[in-house]
């Protein structure tokens, strides 16, 4: 068996084999199990896609004509406007590289994504070589169509916390998990909430990433990511319950076959499918597995990897039925995320002796950050502004203690 990672350089392409029209790079190290690693690297190579994510190649909607039936997912996919694309620049000695991966808005000045899209041992890439903005950048764009439109939602990167004990390829291990501070404050989208409890075996979640595209019949496609699409898929296991190696940070879920399907094999729980059952791809990479308790969507976990079990076949990891997706889970680290924000807080000092709004971020400069609206763990002070301004709150200011504001005005 042999550990693998799936990616696409837009640079000097090194390809070791073409293995049944499936691009895969090996590793000499002896497994039991076959892995995918989704260190997402965008080619400019090949054009972008329209949708993203593999899912049932079969009807769905009672209309053959149209199968399969993507709508479905592209539909869903806009119901999670909190999940967005990272475009990110490293550099290497043959020149740069560019990489694509998915994250989610769960403050308004944070995202939550995979650590693998900024260190991975096996890529050869880490903070260091991060390119800075424009280069490197989030957005909520719904595909690369919209980019241009949706640019000013998202921006650059100010600055990434990697979890602890993320050694750049120890996946099973469950500690696949990075915030990002974004370079300035997101004002009109709505951050997700992080789940904070322990019963996630049994949900169903829903998955909203940019990944490659495809069927559970033909595996994903490559060079064919960057349009959000999100579909469900049951939680059916801890990492540590599927395998005593791996952790119970881990939350899996696996690509159920529908009759027609061209895999027999069910690793995980019941082996009917859902009728938007979805699995997670390359590019997918830090995007959301979100869960509905009593009407409201909670982040529930990030995704961090796709893998084979032994019994599905012979192929590398490829978004094919009855493959598992691995999951970093939100629970285990809910403290930690918190506590980093919040110790990551600025002190924001209105400098204009003019009048203006709350959210003019011109007006406004930090210890960390300068023209950037205070966000919700800053302190906004007023007390050393020029002379006496007006400061004009928005509409939905109604808790400034909840926003960190320390002076009421």
């Amino acid at each position: 068996m042999r550990l693998t990672a799936a990616c696409f350089f837009s640079f000097a392409m090194v390809l070791p084999f073409l293995y049944r029209g499936k691009l895969a790079m090996t590793f000499g190290i002896a497994s039991r199990f076959r892995l995918a690693l989704l260190v997402v690297i965008l080619t400019i190579l090949l054009g972008p896609s329209a949708i993203a994510g593999t899912i049932r190649h079969d009807d769905l909607d009672g209309d053959p004509s149209n199968d399969p039936d993507d709508y479905l997912y592209l539909n869903l996919g806009q119901q999670y406007p909190s999940v967005g694309r990272f475009d990110l620049a490293f550099s290497f000695p043959e020149g740069p590289k560019l990489f694509r991966g998915s994250g989610t808005l769960i403050s308004d000045g944070w995202v939550l994504t995979a650590a693998h899209l900024f260190k991975s041992t096996d890529k050869g890439y880490d903070l260091p070589n991060l390119y800075p903005y424009p280069d490197s950048r989030f957005t909520f764009a719904n595909s690369d169509d919209l980019l241009g439109e949706r640019y000013g939602i998202g921006g650059g990167i100010d600055g990434v916390i990697l979890a602890d004990g993320w050694t750049g390829d120890n996946l099973f291990d469950g500690h696949d998990l990075a915030l990002v501070r974004l370079d300035h404050i997101v004002t009109d989208v709505t951050p997700a909430e992080l789940y904070s409890n322990s019963d996630e075996l049994g949900r169903v979640g829903t998955v909203a990433g940019y990944g490659t595209m495809g069927t559970g019949n033909s595996g994903y496609v490559s060079g064919t990511s960057g349009t959000k699409r999100a579909g469900n898929n049951v939680i059916d296991s801890l990492g540590s319950s599927y395998d005593g190696d791996w952790s119970s940070n881990l939350l899996l879920t696996d690509f159920d076959d529908p009759p027609g399907g061209l895999w027999w094999y069910n690793p995980l729980g019941d082996s009917e499918p859902l009728d938007r059952e979805y699995f997670a791809t390359p590019v997918d990479s830090g995007g959301g597995l979100f869960v509905d308790v009593s009407g409201t969507r909670y982040l529930a976990g990030v995704f961090s990897f796709l893998y084979e079990p032994l019994l599905a076949g012979f192929d590398e990891a490829d978004g094919s039925y009855g493959e598992v997706n691995g999951f970093t889970r939100v629970s285990a680290f809910a403290d930690w995320i918190n506590s980093t924000i919040q110790s990551s807080s600025d002190t924001m000092t209105w400098t204009s002796a003019q009048n203006g709004s709350f959210n003019s971020g011109a007006k406004w400069s930090g210890l960390v950050y300068d023209a950037t609206v205070p966000g919700r763990y800053d302190t906004a002070v007023l007390s050393n502004a020029a002379g006496t301004p007006v400061i004009t709150l928005p509409a939905d200011f109604t808790n400034m203690t909840a926003l960190g504001i320390s002076d009421k005005f």
